[in-house]
């Protein structure tokens, strides 16, 4: 990791806006069950918001290329997820309702996260299946729709 790498991720760790999450969200709770390696990257969640990605693009952040797809498990497999901008070994990841990605990640387990959503787990097939399942049955809780238009993606920024 580039000392502008480690730059950027103090500052987005100074905005409220932009949220840990991944590997090392999980380390953090436990870095015996969820080591890191080396090369492990940097993962944020943000809402996908104008300003946001005005923001994170000023400061270097590039967006996805068009014919990029957007990666299965943590971004965009789930369903949940808009678009990701990219800085080095750092991305963001857009999601609208971003409180209740947030909701959904803070209400699982380490050995939950470990045993069905980490990617580096036998059952990571089942990774997208899990993540939209858990973030539909927190958007009914809070009584809003779990459709949030993934296709209708735009690269206007």
């Amino acid at each position: 990791m580039t000392g502008e790498e480690r730059a950027v991720i103090a500052q987005l760790w100074g905005d409220g806006r932009f949220h840990l999450t991944g590997s090392r969200f999980w380390n953090r709770k436990d870095p015996l069950e969820i080591p890191l390696s080396p090369d492990t990257d940097v993962d944020f969640v943000a809402e996908h918001d104008p300003e946001i990605i005005s923001d994170a693009l000023k400061i270097g952040f590039r967006p996805r290329e068009e014919n990029h797809a957007l990666k299965d498990g943590y971004a965009g497999g789930d369903g949940t997820t808009v678009d990701v901008l990219y800085f080095g070994c750092i991305q963001i990841i857009l999601k609208y309702h971003v409180d209740v990605y947030l909701a959904v990640q803070n209400s699982v387990g380490v050995e939950f996260y470990k045993n069905y959503l980490w990617k580096k787990n036998s059952a990571k097939d089942n990774i997208q299946t899990v993540l939209k399942f858990l973030y539909e049955l927190e958007c009914q809780k809070r009584g809003i729709s779990s459709d949030i238009g993934i296709g209708e993606l735009t690269y206007d920024y």
